[in-house]
């Protein structure tokens, strides 16, 4: 099998490196950023590193793409071409980018979403923190949003001085943002695969945990520390992401909704 991989991120190493294991073909481009070390990958046998991989979507028999930002429209449209790619749509990459249309998709088949507020600028969430002086959790919520800006505050006082900070770098966000009201718990998530019909295999069980260090310390390393187990059944899963199938299915054009 011919596999090219999509990289935006230079992730996709480990993946590439199991294909020329399994005895396939593999093309691995990378996103040219700062970020992406061109030397990653040097040494492992098998594995083509190239500049353009548009120019190798005939020769693929697998399009796999790492991330669901850059390119993503692009390979739609070479999707309904009829390439073989295995990336997600633009519509369901949506879901999952603009925070707003997925707690829209959740309210929209009954599930309960934490209360919260809108407000068109940080400013305006400073300003009702102080008058409510209540606790939030502060996340973004604009078409270019950065989700590294979310911030569980420890009281009103904390919120303030946080955002205050912020604002003074020039580090606010673009577009609006919102006030969550903060929950005391354990973030506890599921996950499962979705096929040409609807679910696939089993249900995916995850504590969430993006902090370095146990006791939530340290930097947010993007759930590097997240612990997770598969299951025949999982009672989050029935109760939460399967009332999401049909909405999730006419996101990736499986059927219409």
């Amino acid at each position: 099998m011919n596999v090219l991989i999509i990289d935006t991120d230079n992730v996709g190493l480990s993946f590439a490196w199991r294909c020329i294991q399994a005895g396939h073909n593999v093309r691995w481009f990378v996103k040219p950023k700062p970020c992406n070390h061109p030397d990653t990958g040097r040494g492992f046998k098998g594995i083509e590193k190239i500049t353009n991989w548009v120019s190798s979507i005939n020769w693929a028999d697998l399009v796999f793409a790492t991330s669901n930002d850059d390119y993503i429209e692009r390979l739609e449209f070479f999707k309904k071409k009829g390439a073989p790619v295995f990336a997600p749509s633009k519509a369901s990459a949506n879901l999952e980018v603009s925070r707003a249309n997925g707690m829209k998709l959740l309210e929209k088949v009954g599930i309960e979403t934490a209360p919260y507020k809108t407000f068109k600028s940080m400013a305006e969430a400073e300003d009702h923190v102080r008058k409510t002086q209540e606790r939030y959790v502060f996340k973004t919520l604009g078409d270019n949003e950065d989700k590294s800006l979310t911030y569980v505050s420890k009281n009103a006082a904390d919120l303030i001085g946080w955002m205050q900070r912020i604002q003074r770098l020039k580090q606010e966000p673009k577009g609006e943002v919102m006030l969550q009201t903060f929950i005391k718990g354990i973030e506890f998530g599921v996950s499962r695969w979705m096929g040409s019909k609807g679910w696939v295999g089993q249900w995916n069980e995850s504590f969430e945990h993006k902090k370095l260090m146990s006791g939530n310390f340290g930097c947010n390393t993007g759930e590097m520390g997240t612990i997770a187990s598969f299951t025949t059944d999982s009672k989050i899963g029935r109760e939460t992401l399967a009332r999401l199938e049909h909405g999730l299915a006419g996101q990736v054009g499986l059927y219409s909704t």
